[in-house]
C-alpha cells in the first residue's frame, strides 16, 4: 500500500504503514484485518484463501479516508504434463520444452507459464529468478508493443484458453539455458503453470508491456491494469501448479 508519485518529479514512492485493510467474504462479513509488516506490505496472520471462494478487500488510511474496494477469488489447480525436454547442441545451448495443458470445459481460464529457478543458501530459499523463454506459438499473448516483433521472447508466457476451451493443448518453447549447466545441486528448477483470474492475467500482462515500452520514445506509453473501484491497484487470485526438473550429474 503506497501513495502515488508525480511523473513530473524525481521522488520516491511513500509507503503507507497505518493502512486499514479488511478482507471480507462475498456477503460482506469481516474475515480479518491485515497486519502491517514492512515496506508497505500487509499480511494475514491466521487465514488462507479457499479455492473458488470470492473475497472482497476494503482499503483506507487516516490520511486517505476514501475507501477503495475490489473483489477476487482463487482458481483451482492446473492439470498438465511434460512431454519432452531436450538439449540443443548449438552455440546458444537452449533447452526445448513441450508440455500439454488439460483445459477445463465451460470455464474461461487464463494461464501464465514460467520456468523458475530457486537458489538456496544454508537450506533457505534466498533467490528466485524466471528464465528467458522463446516460442513461435501463435496463441501466446503478445508482450512486445512493437508491432513488427515476431514470435515471443520473455520470462512469462501468457495464454488464454479461448482457442482450446475444454481440450488438451500442446505448447512448445525454448529455454535459454546458459545458467542451467552450472546449476548448484541445492537449486531447484520448476516449470510453473499458473491458473489466474482474468484480473491477475490482465495486470501481469500490462506490467510486462509497461516494462517493454519503458523509456522508448517511439512507443505509446502503456497503462497498468487496475481492478480497484478508484485509484490504482490490483486484488486478484492465482494458483501455481508445478513440475520440478532435476539435473543429472552427467
Amino acid at each position: 500500500l503506497s501513495e502515488t508519485a508525480s511523473k513530473l518529479k524525481d521522488e520516491d514512492i511513500k509507503n503507507i504503514s497505518d493502512g486499514n485493510i479488511l478482507i471480507k467474504d462475498s456477503d460482506g462479513n469481516l474475515i480479518e484485518k491485515l497486519v502491517y509488516t514492512s515496506d508497505g506490505l500487509y499480511k494475514s496472520i491466521s487465514h488462507k484463501p479457499l479455492i473458488g471462494e470470492e473475497y472482497q478487500i476494503e482499503v483506507s488510511s487516516p490520511d486517505h479516508l476514501s475507501v477503495i474496494t475490489a473483489s477476487s477469488y482463487v482458481p483451482k489447480s492446473v492439470d498438465f504434463t511434460v512431454d519432452t525436454l531436450s538439449i540443443y547442441r548449438d552455440q546458444s545451448r537452449k533447452l526445448e520444452l513441450t508440455f500439454t495443458i488439460n483445459d477445463d470445459a465451460n470455464v474461461e481460464n487464463f494461464y501464465i507459464i514460467r520456468v523458475n529457478q530457486i537458489d538456496k543458501y544454508e537450506g533457505v530459499d534466498t533467490y528466485s529468478t524466471n528464465h528467458w523463454l522463446s516460442s513461435n506459438d501463435v496463441n501466446i499473448e503478445k508482450i512486445q508493443t512493437n508491432e513488427f516483433e515476431q514470435g515471443f521472447d520473455g520470462s512469462l508466457i501468457f495464454l488464454r484458453d479461448n482457442v482450446f476451451n475444454g481440450k488438451t493443448y500442446k505448447l512448445k518453447c525454448e529455454i535459454y539455458a546458459h545458467n542451467l549447466y552450472h546449476l548448484d545441486p541445492n537449486s531447484k528448477i520448476l516449470l510453473l503453470v499458473s491458473n489466474c483470474t482474468e484480473d491477475a492475467f490482465n495486470y501481469l500482462l500490462s506490467s510486462e508491456q509497461v516494462k517493454d515500452s519503458y523509456n522508448d520514445p517511439l512507443l505509446t506509453p502503456m497503462n497498468l491494469y487496475s481492478n480497484f473501484s478508484t485509484d490504482i491497484g490490483i486484488f486478484a487470485g492465482y494458483y501455481d501448479s508445478y513440475i520440478e526438473f532435476k539435473k543429472e550429474e552427467d
